[in-house]
């Protein structure tokens, strides 16, 4: 079967893409029942702490959107071997954004890393979405505060990240991502502080 797993960005605490993401499995089993038996979402570290058990935030969603069977979540976070573990065993790996468009979830870079095709659902305004695009790593669909996407459109891209072959892990352009590295933000720093300083020296 196909899988799609997920460690959720704890940092982020709305949850706007829920609505459209469950309908969308809705849509999916509606439209081609034969994919959507395929697909099983796993959610990891979804709960309101770190060690919370019984914390679970998206199966109640997932029983009012009549997809429960289709979802598993795991409340509890994860170390980072497990988390290498569980996208190692995946099919793809799913991103979940905020309708903040200031931010990036960090989880797109360790699904970039895990040679897994990346299914993202971001802010458009968001710097990822160029670079998960430009990169090749996978399928973005956009969102903002005012307009999220429809449960068919989801279901479309789901049945296309799942019928889709093309996915070339040695294909992907890492290099579309070079502006997020950690030597790059040293880059901007110091060219920052080396225009800064001087004009501190000289009192202006």
């Amino acid at each position: 079967g196909a899988f799609i797993h997920t460690i959720w960005a704890a940092e982020v605490h709305e949850w706007a893409w829920r609505v459209p993401f469950l309908a969308g499995l809705a849509a999916l089993r509606r439209v081609s029942p034969e994919l959507a038996s395929r697909l099983k979402v796993h959610f990891v570290g979804t709960g309101s702490s770190p060690d919370d058990p019984k914390g679970h935030r998206v199966m109640p969603r997932a029983r009012q959107a009549g997809v429960e069977d289709m979802v598993d979540e795991h409340p509890n976070r994860v170390g980072y071997v497990d988390a290498l573990n569980h996208l190692e065993c995946s099919s793809a790996v799913l991103v979940l954004g905020s309708t903040e468009p200031h931010y990036t979830p960090s989880k797109v870079f360790q699904g970039l890393l895990s040679r897994r095709p990346l299914f993202a659902m971001l802010h458009e305004a968001s710097t990822a979405v160029a670079a998960v695009e430009a990169s090749h790593a996978g399928r973005v669909i956009t969102l903002t505060g005012d307009r999220l996407p429809g449960s068919d459109a989801v279901a479309a891209e789901l049945a296309s990240l799942m019928t889709d072959t093309s996915y070339d892990a040695d294909a992907v352009d890492r290099s579309a991502f070079t502006a997020f590295t950690a030597r790059e933000s040293t880059r901007l720093l110091a060219e920052a502080l080396d225009t800064v300083l001087p004009r501190r020296s000289a009192g202006t």
